[in-house]
């Protein structure tokens, strides 16, 4: 009996810290929703100008790239570049689009505004005057190389 006691005891227990997670998890999914929206626009922004200005192929950082190519149904294909333009090897997650970006002449850049990537493709535009036009889309800015076509 006394078992039993114990038992009912740790069952309603865990049933209330059950209850506890179940709500405190809902309640930051509910206040994290604005963010999440905000930053999903701002993204759609970003595909949506890049689609107008025919910038398919990218240089971009892991998270940008990855959800980059996820919301625009993989219109938009990009590699993974460090701080210094680089395209690193450890983060590209399909080698298939590294390949198409770094062989087309034509990739943009393209960085959220205030990323650790941005001196270097500012250094980059100035030593090459006239070789990139500037966007910025939402909270990202983009350098496009200037079309030889």
């Amino acid at each position: 009996m006394l078992l039993r006691i114990k038992q009912l005891k740790i069952s309603t227990y865990g049933m209330y810290a059950f209850i506890i997670i179940a709500v405190a998890t809902s309640l930051r999914l509910f206040l994290e929703t604005p963010t999440v929206q905000a930053n999903n626009h701002q993204q759609v922004v970003l595909i949506q100008g890049l689609l107008r200005i025919k910038a398919t192929h990218i240089y971009t950082d892991y998270w940008t790239c990855d959800s980059i190519a996820f919301l625009s149904k993989e219109q938009i294909k990009c590699a993974v570049v460090n701080s210094q333009l680089q395209l690193d090897a450890r983060n590209n997650r399909y080698s298939p689009y590294k390949i198409i970006v770094k062989y087309d002449p034509n990739s943009a850049y393209v960085f959220p505004i205030g990323s650790s990537m941005i001196p270097a493709i500012n250094l980059r535009a100035a030593r090459s005057p006239g070789h990139y036009h500037q966007f910025v889309f939402g909270d990202y800015v983009v350098y496009q190389p200037v079309s030889n076509n």
